[in-house]
């Protein structure tokens, strides 16, 4: 029974540290496609959430000329930490 509790503990920890990890990529990549879009920095982080900013630009339209897919990423990613708490 041990062995399962620390094994569940080591697996939500896991995922915590996935889930903070994306949540600090995507910041970094909104700030930085703001301040200084041509950057090498940029296209690294551009590299790393595309994958997962990609299916929500198909579908959040983009409003005024800005993309807010990667806000509603950020908002996907605490929910999900919250829901682990």
């Amino acid at each position: 029974m041990a062995l399962f509790t620390l094994l569940s503990f080591a697996l939500k920890m896991l995922i915590r540290v996935a889930l903070q990890t994306l949540f600090i990529l995507v910041l970094g990549y909104a700030i930085v496609s703001w301040i200084q879009p041509g950057s090498p920095i940029y296209g690294l982080l551009a590299r790393l959430t595309e994958p997962l900013l990609t299916p929500l630009r198909r579908v959040i339209p983009v409003v005024g000329g800005v993309d807010l897919s990667a806000l509603v990423l950020v908002v996907l990613l605490q929910i999900g930490l919250m829901v682990l708490v």
